[in-house]
């Protein structure tokens, strides 16, 4: 479903969208900051480029969904499906990702500085040239790629 042309400027900025069914929605750019997104069927969907600051996407699906270069700053995505996710250069700085499913998903470029990463799984995920530093937080629960060592790319980048 494509809304671009329906959707007035603004008119998803703290949107109440809690369990909505958006499976295959188009919202490329879009203003969605502090959307609460609480349970929402986001599989398969386009987010790229979307201003996703502060939404709530805790237990949301967003499986196999585009979200390229969006901007999750601050968002809270516990629990979150985003298993085969495209999120290439997806700024998720200080978000929320503990009990995350992240396996397989692309965060190439992706900036995680700040993100909490307790208990999420990132198996499979291609992590190329990502950014971390030491507010990033894990556990021995976060699952991570083989071969994968968040302590080297906190290294780095020091």
């Amino acid at each position: 479903m494509d809304v671009r042309g329906w959707l007035a400027e603004g008119a998803l900025v703290e949107a109440r969208l809690r369990d909505a069914n958006l499976h295959d929605i188009v919202l490329e750019g879009q203003d969605l900051h502090g959307a609460d997104l609480v349970g929402a069927n986001l599989r398969k969907a386009n987010l790229s480029r979307a201003n996703l600051t502060d939404c709530d996407f805790n237990n949301a699906d967003l499986s196999e969904a585009v979200i390229e270069m969006a901007d999750f700053t601050g968002a809270r995505l516990q629990d979150a499906q985003l298993n085969h996710a495209d999120m290439a250069q997806a700024v998720l700085r200080s978000a929320d990702l503990a009990g995350a499913n992240l396996a397989h998903s692309d965060l190439t470029e992706a900036d995680l500085r700040g993100a909490v990463l307790r208990g999420a799984d990132l198996t499979g995920c291609l992590l190329d040239n990502i950014r971390m530093d030491s507010s990033t937080t894990w556990d021995e629960t976060t699952r991570w790629p083989a071969g994968f060592s968040p302590q080297a790319v906190i290294g780095a980048a020091i």
